[in-house]
């Protein structure tokens, strides 16, 4: 799906992915459809995505898609992101994922349940770090002398990110659920 989102000018697969995953988490995308998924983007993207309204319908397919398939994944506690893969150089990598953070944030924060100040204190430690994550200095990623330890960086980060996930859908679904 990675390289299929990419083909469209305008289209940051991270954001998408991001935006999936908020709306998954913050609640804001409960039902699995495509109405509903594509007044979601809309609301994030500047303008539509394509030259033409095949092209559009396409990005809010493969967006409803997206969320079918990260949903699944969240119960099978098999989380995975749509960022570049590990052949992508660490430079690229890094931008992706502070992108992807940003998108997160920005995205989550329309999410009517963070106006209970008791589970907005409760995720806003992993707000604020997703916040500084989104700030990452990737100019310097050039610098490792050893690229297989700057993978391993990368990784951890990454792991780290989808425990945030998790945690967040846990804070989210136990509010919910009350």
């Amino acid at each position: 799906m990675f390289e299929f989102l990419q083909a469209y000018k305008g289209v940051e697969p991270a954001n998408l992915d991001a935006f999936a995953w908020a709306g998954i988490v913050g609640g804001n995308l409960v039902k699995d459809n495509q109405q509903t998924n594509t007044e979601y983007l809309t609301h994030f993207l500047d303008k539509d995505v394509g030259d033409n309204p095949d092209e559009n319908e396409k990005i809010h397919k493969a967006f409803t898609d997206l969320v079918t398939h990260n949903k699944a994944s969240l119960k099978e506690d098999n989380i995975e992101f749509l960022l570049p893969n590990d052949d992508t150089a660490l430079k690229e990598r890094l931008r992706t994922l502070a992108l992807w953070c940003e998108s997160f944030v920005s995205a989550l924060g329309t999410s009517s349940y963070l106006k209970d100040k008791t589970l907005a204190s409760k995720v806003n430690s992993h707000i604020h770090d997703l916040i500084e994550m989104s700030k990452m200095d990737t100019s310097s990623s050039d610098d490792y002398d050893n690229p297989e330890a700057a993978n391993i960086d990368y990784m951890e980060i990454y792991e780290f990110l989808r425990a945030t996930v998790i945690s967040l859908d846990l804070e989210f679904s136990h509010f919910t659920s009350h």
